[in-house]
């Protein structure tokens, strides 16, 4: 699994070189689902997913309030 994920995850790092979001320059369910995949990899341990980019977009996305009221469940 985890040389297919980060085969694929590069494409996310790249994308987000000049972009806050994923889709649409805001918000969207497209960052909810690779959210999760990221917290997927993270979980199984494949922090090499954890790059720049990567890790300032899912600081962005992981300290909006709804995402902060989730997790503390």
């Amino acid at each position: 699994y985890k040389k297919w994920f980060l085969g694929r995850w590069t494409s996310v790092e790249s994308w987000l070189e000049a972009r806050d979001y994923l889709c649409a320059e805001r918000f969207t369910m497209a960052d909810i689902c690779v959210g999760y995949a990221l917290v997927f990899a993270n979980t199984l341990g494949v922090d090499e997913a954890m790059t720049p980019n990567v890790k300032r977009w899912w600081q962005r996305i992981s300290a909006r309030p709804a995402f902060v009221r989730e997790a503390a469940k």
